[in-house]
């Protein structure tokens, strides 16, 4: 059994080879998608920002008396204006998306192929005492957990605080800080209330993974037993 301080070291050294995956540094081709993604990342919190405030922005421009409202020209121009900041915002991220899957799917392939050539490198008595064919399957779904640990560290976590910061130094401009210290407050509850679910989360799948393994197990020897 694996205690909480391995397993603290084990996550702690996945996240770093995860970093270095992300930012090779012999191969500058992924570097420059890397930071186009980002640069796409940041253009898309920037629209997405601005959308309630040229939505505000149109509002105000019609609450104003019939008489009063001598041209449509300027609702219009927001109303055009909101629909290329919300259009603007969602293709930065089809292309962020797009940029970024050659870093991901590289990735992928590498670990893939350096745990393939790992296994095949153990010696016969290896392979004699362990499933391969299971160890097969938790190889693929190791390989394929790397999209979503990627997408998360880069375009989950960084981008979300991102735009909490932008979020509470716009309110704190417009509002007063103490509005900027409830947003604040509330999204570090969420994140707190979301990590401890997360944990329960896991505790559960992990008890239910050993659940699993024993009832194999004792199939197994029930079936060697009367073969």
């Amino acid at each position: 059994m694996v205690n909480d301080e391995e397993e603290s070291s084990q996550i702690k050294h996945i996240l770093m080879d995860n970093a270095s995956r992300l930012w090779p540094e012999d191969n500058p081709a992924l570097k420059a998608r890397v930071a186009l993604a980002v640069s796409l990342l940041i253009g898309a919190k920037v629209a997405n920002v601005q959308v309630p405030f040229i939505f505000k922005s149109l509002v105000d421009s019609l609450n104003v008396p019939t008489e009063q409202l001598l041209t449509v020209a300027a609702p219009l121009g927001l109303v055009v204006g909101y629909g290329v900041a919300r259009s603007t915002a969602s293709l930065f991220q089809e292309l962020r998306s797009a940029v970024f899957a050659k870093v991901v799917q590289t990735a992928i392939r590498d670990v893939a192929r350096e745990s393939f050539l790992k296994l095949h490198s153990l010696d016969l008595s290896f392979h004699l005492q362990r499933q391969t064919g299971k160890l097969f399957r938790v190889i693929d779904r190791g390989s394929r957990s790397i999209d979503y640990v990627m997408r998360s560290m880069l375009f989950n976590i960084v981008p979300t605080s991102l735009e909490i910061l932008l979020v509470s130094g716009i309110m704190t401009v417009q509002c007063g800080p103490s509005y900027a210290a409830v947003t604040l407050g509330t999204w570090c509850s969420s994140v707190g209330v979301g990590v401890r679910a997360r944990e329960f989360n896991v505790r559960a799948v992990k008890r239910s993974n050993r659940i699993m393994r024993i009832t194999f197990k004792s199939q197994e020897c029930h079936f060697i037993y009367i073969t």
